[in-house]
């Protein structure tokens, strides 16, 4: 990622898995919010390019951001996931996420996602999140100001 642009993203609060595998970055970008991993080695499967999982854990928070504004900053859950891995990345790759709110029916909340690199996608993904109720203190801001 070059200077110029990465003066544009900024980290968001995270907590659990993406406190570890992040920080997880976002920018604007017109009216929606776009997402960015740098990766490094951490990131890496033994054969040295990014493990799946981590791509996987990092659309479904992506999905789930998009979801949680959906439903009027409630709390979602993951009910279904597909994720179609269509080329590797790299350790030292800039992941950029963009999600798209599909429909919302109720609680249910459907979305679809794309990972890229460059100008090379990486993953496709769409999901079903469920809003749910909130637990005694959990409630929770996202990290966005806006």
């Amino acid at each position: 990622m070059s200077g110029a642009a990465q003066t544009d993203w900024r980290p968001l609060k995270s907590v659990g898995l993406m406190a570890a595998i992040g920080p997880l970055l976002a920018k604007r970008s017109e009216e929606t919010w776009r997402y960015g991993l740098q990766t490094g080695p951490q990131h890496a499967n033994a054969i040295g390019v990014i493990h799946g999982g981590t791509l996987s854990a990092l659309v479904d928070q992506v999905m789930s951001l998009i979801a949680w504004e959906a439903v009027e900053r409630q709390p979602v859950v993951t009910v279904h996931m597909d994720t179609t891995f269509l080329s590797s990345a790299k350790p030292g790759d800039f992941l950029e996420v963009e999600a798209r709110l599909v429909e919302r029916k109720g609680s249910m909340v459907f979305l679809d996602a794309e990972v890229m690199s460059d100008d090379a996608l990486i993953l496709k993904a769409s999901c079903v999140m469920k809003r749910v109720k909130p637990r005694p203190g959990e409630e929770r801001d996202n990290g966005h100001s806006g």
